[in-house]
């Protein structure tokens, strides 16, 4: 199908048929990756439809000159089922005869759509509008997940019930298929800037980037790896308090209840937990015979709950792996080995494989 023809067939589709080609092409994923899983969000005009399949390539191939993702996103590129009960499925409830025509299809059709990906180690984003680039692939950091996510936004409301009714459908269909549309996010977690930024947290500086930058970067290391939401936003807001090491604090500990009433009470305890610590302390001592943080205010030592240590070591990794993402190498090995070391004898306590992803961010750190 040539440009012209596949822009035309764009223009025909509803809010609910760019949902319904873009779930559509998980469910093709799925049939290539069994036991991968499908969100679904969907919030007036917004929807956000993650998979945990293999992703995309957001690098050029050598013989080529844009991405493989790319040129899926911006010309005809049929996605084809590897089980015949998908493609009957997508066939009487999404394509009909017409078959896929790829993700350009949906993408044409949406005033604003965000592709990430990540793949082989490495996250990467690219932004369009009514199917054109908005720029190249964006690197965003490292990651032991795979997967899609897309984040687009159609020219009218979208009607859920019928995405749900259109997913209710396929899971009936496929017996084999994880997929769930989700409500939409609310609270801290739905804004992360937004929320800093009501908060006092402006452009103050940090290595290698703005204060801002660093406690979002936190943020998405902690949610990358499945982490409560209370601890990531924890990680989210972990310096607002200040620490030993970082006095330039938005907030002081007598505003506690105000940091609470936008987070959480959970949240905002283990924020005040990383403030008051003793962190050399804790970087030499933490560990299963030593639960306990020293507070730098007083010298006294504070015994803690199973999961406010667990929280309080999340963290510390969101906090390193965004570090090792983003500072110098010197800044990094001055008084990261500590810390990279506590995390590893910890490592029981911590998301299943985020250590191992803080061992390779450190050894191509050590390799520059």
């Amino acid at each position: 199908m040539n440009e012209a023809a596949l822009r035309a067939e764009a223009g025909r589709l509803t809010p609910v048929d760019v949902c319904a080609e873009l779930i559509a092409l998980a469910v093709v994923e799925h049939s290539h990756t069994p036991g991968l899983h499908i969100t679904i969000r969907i919030d007036g005009h917004r929807a956000e439809i993650t998979d945990t399949g293999r992703g995309m390539r957001m690098t050029p191939d050598a013989s080529d000159t844009i991405s493989h993702a790319e040129r899926a996103l911006t010309s005809c590129y049929p996605c084809e089922p590897a089980s015949p009960d998908v493609a009957a499925a997508l066939h009487d409830l999404v394509w009909g005869d017409r078959g896929s025509l790829g993700p350009a299809l949906p993408n044409l059709a949406c005033p604003s759509l965000v592709f990430d990906s990540s793949r082989d180690g490495e996250v990467w984003s690219q932004a369009f509008r009514y199917g054109e680039p908005a720029g190249p692939p964006t690197f965003l950091g490292l990651t032991a997940r795979t997967g899609t996510t897309i984040d687009l936004e159609t020219a009218a409301a979208i009607d859920a019930a019928a995405v749900g009714g259109l997913i209710a459908e396929l899971g009936r269909r496929l017996p084999g298929l994880s997929i769930r549309l989700a409500g939409p996010e609310r609270g801290p977690a739905a804004d992360p800037r937004g929320l800093l930024r009501t908060l006092g947290v402006g452009e103050v500086a940090h290595p290698g980037q703005t204060l801002l930058d660093h406690l979002v970067g936190t943020f998405d290391e902690l949610r990358g790896l499945g982490v409560r939401e209370a601890e990531c936003v924890a990680g989210l807001c972990h310096a607002v308090y200040g620490t030993a090491g970082f006095a330039d604090a938005p907030l002081s500990w007598s505003e506690r209840p105000r940091l609470a009433a936008a987070i959480g009470p959970r949240a905002e305890r283990l924020v005040f937990l990383y403030s008051i610590s003793d962190q050399d302390d804790f970087v030499a001592r933490a560990g299963p015979d030593h639960r306990c943080i020293v507070d730098r205010r007083t010298g006294d030592a504070l015994a803690l709950e199973a999961d406010e240590f667990a929280g309080l070591l999340a963290i510390w990794l969101g906090n390193e792996l965004e570090l090792l993402n983003s500072a110098s190498t010197a800044f990094l090995l001055d008084g990261g080995p500590g810390v990279w070391a506590m995390l590893e004898r910890n490592r029981d306590h911590l998301p299943d494989g985020g250590v191992d992803e803080l061992v390779r961010r450190v050894e191509r750190v050590r390799r520059r």
